[in-house]
């Protein structure tokens, strides 16, 4: 049986699932989250579990490990920073016969306890809210260091917003999304790839991108259509 060889893009799609089965499902056992990990892919692409596998594997799943416990360890910073500061007790009036002395202690501690506070409000910085009205995202941006890799244009018509955030990330497609509002309000997208969300469309957008390129239809939800755009990152790489 010939072994299966992962793509870049399939290897970081694996990496981050087992890093997220690590973080949200707290396995331990690297025969689980290697079999979490691959989970993402379609059963075609997947490796049969077994010891060798796993051995195999054995950087990726320490990666993924290592990338886990930076996770919780930010998770925790984050906890113990939004922890509120406890107001300092109120001081009775100091009597007329305080010493000069007792008058410092009580400065020193005011002052210890406002910036201990400015220190936690600095290091909790708002996260910016997030903008569900543009309909155009740009997954996985790379850092300025790294080669440019031409993207493939894909248009997916028919996901709702919240459900674009539950997708993982792709490197080599660019992603356009559509609900079936704009699709029908528009002009055609056109893109190398066009893929209509068959639950969440109706006929009328069905017929107007009857004609698009290298249409496919995806009959699920989200996982088919991670799926789906697996095989088509595929495909484009072995062009």
């Amino acid at each position: 049986m010939k072994r299966i060889q992962w793509t870049p893009a399939e290897r970081q799609l694996v990496q981050e699932n087992m890093t997220r089965a690590i973080v949200d499902k707290k396995l331990v056992s690297t025969m689980e989250i290697l079999r979490e990990g691959q989970s993402v892919l379609p059963a075609g692409r997947q490796r049969r579990l077994s010891y060798a596998t796993v051995h195999n594997c054995k950087n990726m799943i320490a990666e993924a490990r290592n990338r886990a416990s930076e996770q919780l360890r930010n998770r925790k910073l984050t906890e113990l920073a939004l922890k509120p500061v406890a107001p300092a007790p109120v001081a009775p009036p100091a009597p007329a016969e305080l010493s000069l002395g007792d008058l410092f202690e009580r400065l020193v501690a005011e002052v210890t306890r406002r910036v201990v506070a400015e220190v936690r409000g600095a290091l909790v910085e708002p996260l910016p809210e997030p903008n569900l009205t543009f309909t155009r995202v740009k997954h996985n941006p790379e850092p300025p260091s790294a080669p440019r890799v031409p993207k493939t244009g894909v248009l997916v018509i028919g996901l709702l917003n919240d459900q674009i955030n539950a997708l993982p990330q792709f490197n080599t497609l660019d992603l356009t999304f559509l609900q079936t509002e704009e699709a029908l309000s528009r002009p055609n997208c056109r893109r190398a790839h066009t893929v209509l969300m068959t639950k969440f469309i109706n006929h009328a957008v069905q017929d107007k991108y009857r004609k698009a390129d290298n249409l496919r239809y995806c009959n699920g939800g989200t996982s088919e259509l991670a799926k789906l755009l697996i095989s088509i990152a595929i495909a484009e790489e072995q062009k």
